[in-house]
């Protein structure tokens, strides 16, 4: 008998949680997913990209989610050590979407990736100095 309640218990818990995921905003749920990253990122162990792509399909016209999209990929190339494939992410922020929030963002993290991983002391200096000059007051300038 308690078994079987237990069974049911978890049932509704996992119906409850579809249910309030599908009425979620996008921009809800996409911050939802990225909450689940750890602290401590560029370690990887992480990957929820089927996840934040099937937002972004019901969504294709929104600049503000694309944006994520392409920084959390940026993200997910540097903590799986496919850095060639992280810059290019973070330089499709900075190039095509200038003028969303998560520009200083993206070229943080590309500064940290010339500075820790690449060895381009030279090219990071000049993407931190950027985020200090274009961005003061955005906690990327705070972290740089």
């Amino acid at each position: 008998m308690f078994r079987g309640a237990l069974i049911c218990i978890v049932l509704f818990g996992a119906a409850g949680l579809v249910v309030a995921e599908d009425t979620m905003t996008p921009e809800a749920r996409i911050e939802n997913i990225l909450n689940r990253i750890p602290a401590r990122w560029w370690e990887g162990g992480w990957d929820h990209r089927k996840e934040i792509d099937g937002i972004i399909s019901k969504y294709h016209d929104r600049t503000d989610l694309r944006v994520k999209q392409i920084l959390y990929y940026g993200d997910w190339y540097y903590s799986n050590n496919y850095y060639d494939s992280a810059i290019e992410f973070y330089q499709k922020v900075l190039k095509n979407f200038p003028t969303e929030t998560p520009v200083s963002t993206a070229m943080r993290h590309l500064a940290d990736l010339y500075s820790y991983r690449m060895n381009r002391p030279m090219d990071a200096e000049r993407l931190y100095q950027q985020v200090f000059e274009k961005y003061p007051k955005s906690k990327d300038a705070a972290l740089a």
